[in-house]
């Protein structure tokens, strides 16, 4: 018997449901476009998570602000991303990064990034 059936025989004696992932995700696509307010840009990192775009770059450049801002001047067509949604990085640097926005406020992310919630019924 695996850890996971032991753990799942102590913790659910009635069983689990197996759901395939797709089932339990939404694909979310709103456009910063209509949102003017929301400015923050945030970049999915494999190691640090969702972190503000600037902060990630100064970090990687050793503290120069002056390389600090990678992405578009122009954000309209970036994806917003609220509180406990997830992003993930299926393109480029970091690629593979998936990352959930716990307690940060709303911001933006490129329009590379794949943004979706979960069904938490």
């Amino acid at each position: 018997m695996s850890k996971l059936d032991k753990l799942i025989k102590e913790y659910c004696p009635n069983g689990v449901e197996y759901r395939s992932v797709g089932s339990i995700i939404t694909r979310f696509n709103e456009k910063a476009s209509k949102h003017p307010d929301i400015t923050l840009v945030y970049a999915v990192s494999k190691d640090e998570g969702i972190i503000p775009s600037q902060d990630y770059w100064q970090r990687s450049n050793g503290g120069n602000n002056a390389e600090s801002q990678v992405y578009s001047n122009d954000t309209s067509n970036y994806n917003v991303i609220y509180k406990n949604m997830f992003a993930y990085n299926p393109a480029r640097l970091n690629i593979g990064s998936i990352a959930c926005l716990f307690d940060n406020k709303p911001g933006l992310l490129s329009p590379m990034y794949v943004v979706f919630r979960v069904d938490e019924t």
